[in-house]
């Protein structure tokens, strides 16, 4: 169950305003900004049946796992109007350009903090001699922000009000260019962690890189690493190729990793191009 509401408020931004004139080919100006907030509120409550204890086990996608757990967020959004003028061709056909202006819009950054309440760990009475109960999760915050429209910055921090300092960073860097595809860049940092219901003995240092190079219109290559710098051993090598057309989207991916390696065919129906 989810429940949520939006208030924005738009600014406009002091200035005379770009006219499409020869003099302003070339120049951009931000005209307003757009301001909204989102709190949202969520409740998720998934039970895990004894029967499946008969099924055979090879890892954890065999097991419905058990979820009673609230979590609530706040989202701020800026989302900016910018005008440019740029030179367009002569509507009388002749070899003169002639100054046009063109609006565009863009979410250029987002800030949203978010924490957990876990019913059943506040209920828990195993272990209560090894593990205080800590039903409250870490507060997460993330910050996304995107300049332009080739260029995106996410940075996520996880810092538990158990311990007092963070648990976790995620960080992640995306170019894309129209035609020439998209590159990815990430480095996760983990720190030791000893919970009820998470155990980690060392630090944990991961690098990302990925890669989507586009054959056609509709077909395009996809290829990811990711690389354990504290371990000095590769955590996943895969590549594939993706088919997108209209609603559906068909995949064919190769991965391994160090206990295993699979094959995977997937198709995915679309909402307005995202699965």
């Amino acid at each position: 169950f989810t429940g949520f509401t939006e208030m924005s408020r738009v600014y406009q931004l002091d200035g005379a305003g770009l006219a499409a004139t020869k003099e302003n080919i070339g120049k951009t100006e931000w005209g307003a900004l757009r301001h909204s907030i989102t709190p949202r509120l969520e409740f998720a409550y998934v039970p895990a049946p004894q029967s499946q204890d008969r099924l055979p086990y090879f890892d954890s996608l065999d097991r419905v796992t058990r979820q009673n757990k609230i979590t609530y967020s706040v989202t701020n959004l800026l989302d900016r109007k910018r005008t440019s003028v740029v030179a367009g061709a002569d509507p009388q056909g002749g070899n003169a350009t002639v100054p046009v202006s063109s609006t565009d819009y863009l979410d250029f950054l987002s800030l949203r903090v978010e924490q957990s309440y876990d019913r059943d760990e506040a209920a828990r009475h195993e272990d209560l001699g090894l593990y205080a109960k800590r039903p409250f999760s870490d507060i997460m915050t993330e910050l996304a922000v995107r300049p332009e429209k080739y260029i995106s910055l996410s940075s996520k921090t996880y810092y538990s009000p158990y311990l007092g300092r963070p648990t976790e960073h995620e960080n992640s860097l995306a170019l894309t260019k129209e035609k020439l595809g998209e590159l990815r860049f990430g480095y996760d940092y983990l720190y030791p962690i000893n919970e009820y219901t998470r155990k980690r003995t060392n630090d944990v240092q991961v690098l990302t890189l990925g890669a989507d190079y586009p054959i056609t219109d509709k077909l395009k290559v996809v290829s990811d690493y990711r690389y354990d710098i504290a371990g000095h051993s590769d955590l996943e090598k895969s590549a594939g190729l993706v088919w997108t057309d209209q609603c559906y989207e068909l995949q064919l991916r190769y991965s391994r990793k160090p206990s295993d390696q699979n094959i995977e065919l997937r198709f995915n129906l679309l909402d307005f191009g995202k699965p």
